[in-house]
């Protein structure tokens, strides 16, 4: 009897001694079978946002003032950085200069030496990816042109950056310019200052491509392969 005694006394003097922190550590079976089998709670999985694009943008008859402003929004399909356009410039072992962008443009056009960036909007994304060889009135196809420096051969070495620009074209109705797709074409490299129109020299060098409905590009071989 006195030892039971001894030994209750004992642990009701070990338990006082614990600290509320090893005294939580104590549960009852019930307990800790509780908190084994309680819901794991899991968070939720973020999702990308949902990108609404401006109303005036999906009318066939959008403003160019209204594109150049507000084509980001529409789906980008090349890479962050842009598809090269011409490859051997910038794998040379020495600088670019300015008679290796002119060689280059000879053969690859206006675009030589600049990264492309294509945007599109949903029913231009849509007819691209289908392979349809028209675009339906409101298709909208962005390019654009991230130039690369290069030097201008000269006693200083000057080093040249031309000015980025951006490039569009616009499908509009059937009868806008019936011979070469009515497609309506766009430039500007300051948002304030754009020449539209059915602008002569996009006309020639899409006029090639009149079986694709006038949309071509070696960023479009980069782009359906990826």
């Amino acid at each position: 009897m006195r030892y039971h005694l001894i030994a209750a006394v004992g642990l009701i003097i070990s338990l006082a001694g614990c600290s509320d922190s090893e005294q939580s550590k104590i549960k009852s079976p019930k307990t800790a079978e509780a908190e084994t089998h309680a819901p794991v709670e899991v968070a939720p999985q973020l999702q990308k946002p949902i990108v609404i694009i401006d109303p005036a943008l999906s009318d066939p008859g959008v403003a160019v003032s209204d594109i150049a402003r507000g084509y980001k929004q529409f789906r980008r399909m090349t890479p962050e950085r842009g598809v090269p356009v011409s490859l051997e410039l910038s794998g040379l072992c020495r600088g670019v200069m300015e008679f290796d962008v002119k060689a280059a443009q000879k053969t690859l056009g206006v675009h030589a030496h600049s990264a492309i960036s294509i945007y599109m909007s949903p029913p231009a994304a849509t007819a691209f990816e289908q392979h349809k060889n028209t675009y339906p009135p409101g298709s909208i196809i962005i390019k654009e042109k991230a130039f690369g420096t290069y030097q201008k051969y000269s006693s200083s070495l000057e080093t040249v950056h031309p000015k980025d620009g951006v490039g569009g074209m616009i499908k509009r109705a059937p009868g806008y310019d019936g011979d070469h797709g009515d497609w309506e074409y766009f430039y500007f490299e300051d948002p304030t200052k754009i020449e539209t129109g059915k602008i002569s020299s996009c006309v020639t060098c899409h006029a090639g491509a009149a079986e694709t409905d006038h949309v071509f590009g070696s960023w479009g071989a980069w782009v359906l392969k990826h």
